[in-house]
């Protein structure tokens, strides 16, 4: 089973996003270990059960379930934390939210513009994800995602201002009391929530090992 289905929204006016996320894993994580069929679970980068923000929350929380089952041996499985997907068959994607909504704001946080993104395109994460499914058995988590890398500030063009990141939060947290301005903007609370923290310690994950399996198995991102 592969479990992939997820609310990718950083923000809901409802719990929609924890019952997508959260109580539909544990759901499919019950059918697995009922079933004894093994689960590819799809989680993300950057994740934190601390987070304020539901999305990154909820997609923690999910994936110390399933990690917490295969320890326990009830479960056989992979957490496999993918990055950006590019090209992707959906009409709109987080990150392509989050630069519209930048671009619109006309600034950017400084502590944040050398910030590490993974950026793979969907195609290529599905053959990666499918590879290791089917040849790396052993393994509760990785980590496919092309590890050459960009920053925040390379996707933005040169003209748009860095600023610091009390100015940030205060244009933004005024901007956001326009209605006709929220819908857009949303996607950047998610930065406030983690311009407080250590940013680079969660962004990414490690996946030295997961691109050595790839490609012994002859997959070059």
């Amino acid at each position: 089973v592969i479990h992939c289905a997820a609310d990718v929204r950083h923000f809901a006016a409802d719990d929609a996003i924890e019952k997508t996320n959260l109580v539909g894993t544990d759901r499919i994580l019950s059918c697995c270990i009922t079933r004894q069929a093994r689960l590819i679970h799809i989680s993300a980068l950057g994740i934190d059960p601390a987070s304020p923000n539901p999305y990154i929350r909820s997609k923690s929380i999910a994936e110390q379930h399933v990690l917490e089952a295969i320890r326990q041996g009830e479960l056989s499985g992979t957490v496999m934390r993918i990055g950006n997907l590019t090209n992707a068959p959906q009409p709109h994607s987080t990150l392509q939210d989050t630069l519209l909504a930048l671009l619109q704001l006309g600034q950017y946080p400084q502590s944040l513009a050398s910030i590490p993104i993974a950026l793979s395109t969907a195609d290529a994460t599905a053959r990666a994800i499918l590879l290791l499914a089917t040849h790396a058995t052993g393994h509760p988590l990785l980590a496919p995602y092309n590890p050459q890398t960009t920053t925040l500030a390379s996707l933005l063009p040169s003209s748009l201002q860095s600023v610091p990141d009390s100015l940030f939060r205060q244009t933004l947290t005024q901007a956001l009391t326009t209605p006709a301005n929220r819908a857009l903007l949303t996607p950047l609370l998610h930065y406030l929530d983690i311009i407080d923290t250590t940013a680079e310690a969660t962004i990414l994950t490690d996946n030295t090992l997961t691109n050595r399996l790839l490609q012994e198995l002859d997959f070059h991102w």
